[in-house]
C-alpha cells in the first residue's frame, strides 16, 4: 500500500495504490474542485466540514426560513385574529406590536406562529421588528391601520382593525 500526497502552489495531489486499488485525485483549493483523474477499485469520499462561517450562515438562513411564504399568511391571518379578540376596531383600542408579543407569549396556545416567531428569534428586537414587517404587509394591503399615541417623550405606534377587515 501506498499514500502519497504532494502540495504545489494551491494544488494538492493526492495518490494511492496497493495490491487491487488505486486513485488519484487532484485538489485545487484556489478554485475549491477535487478532480479525479483516475481510479480504480476505490470509493473516493469528499467531505466539507463547516467552519465557524459556514454555521454562522446555516443559522441565519434557519431564521430567515421561519417566515417563509405559506407561514407568513398563517402569521397574517393569527395577527388579525388577535386584534379581532381584542377588539381593536378604532384608534382607542388600537394594540402596539408589545402588546402583541405580550399577548401572543401569554395565551401560547390561541397564537402558536407569533410565539415560533418569538421564539426563534431569541432576542425580543428580533422578533419584534419581524412582526412589524408582518404587520407593515397588512398595513400595506390596508387590512391594518396605524395611530401614533405619544406616552411621555416616546410616541408608540398602535395597530387596528381596517373597515375592510373586519
Amino acid at each position: 500500500m501506498s499514500l502519497n500526497v504532494r502540495k504545489g502552489g494551491t494544488v494538492i495531489y493526492v495518490y494511492y495504490t496497493d495490491n487491487e486499488r488505486s486513485g488519484e485525485v487532484i485538489i485545487d483549493l484556489k478554485e475549491d474542485k477535487a478532480i479525479i483523474s483516475s481510479c480504480r477499485n476505490l470509493r473516493v469520499i469528499f467531505e466539507s466540514i463547516p467552519t465557524g462561517f459556514e454555521e454562522q450562515l446555516l443559522k441565519r438562513k434557519k431564521k430567515a426560513e421561519v417566515i417563509a411564504n405559506e407561514r407568513r399568511t398563517s402569521l397574517k391571518k393569527e395577527i388579525l385574529k388577535l386584534l379581532t379578540s381584542y377588539r381593536a376596531f378604532d384608534p382607542n383600542s388600537a394594540l402596539s406590536l408589545d402588546d402583541i408579543i405580550e399577548i401572543a407569549q401569554y395565551q401560547k396556545d390561541l397564537y402558536p406562529k407569533i410565539n415560533e416567531v418569538i421564539e426563534t428569534f431569541s432576542r425580543p428586537s428580533l422578533a419584534k421588528k419581524m412582526l412589524a414587517l408582518i404587520v407593515g404587509s397588512l398595513r400595506k394591503s390596508g387590512q391594518l391601520m396605524k395611530t401614533e399615541v405619544t406616552i411621555g417623550n416616546e410616541v408608540v405606534l398602535k395597530y387596528y382593525l381596517s373597515k375592510r377587515a373586519k
